[in-house]
């Protein structure tokens, strides 16, 4: 059994290049960091980079983005290999 979830997981590690992403900010209006969770469920970023987004640079909104993509990315290839 521990074998295809090896194959499962080399197949889900996707990168993507710097310039696939922007500094501009990901929030959907529906931020649940407000309710308590320490990940927000729309723009996936954590309560510390929803708070502090308007100070951070363009190369650290750049990095969090590009994080939010790969993550989304790999989970969506994730859950196709099911």
């Amino acid at each position: 059994m521990a074998a295809p979830n090896l194959r499962l997981s080399m197949s889900c590690n996707i990168n993507l290049k710097p310039a696939s992403a922007t500094a501009e900010c990901p929030c959907t209006g529906h931020c649940t960091t407000a309710l308590g969770d320490d990940v927000c469920r729309s723009c996936h970023r954590t309560f510390e980079e929803v708070t502090r987004w308007p100070e951070l640079s363009d190369e650290e909104r750049i990095r969090i983005n590009l994080r939010i993509m790969n993550e989304t990315r790999n989970n969506a290839a994730c859950a196709d290999n099911r």
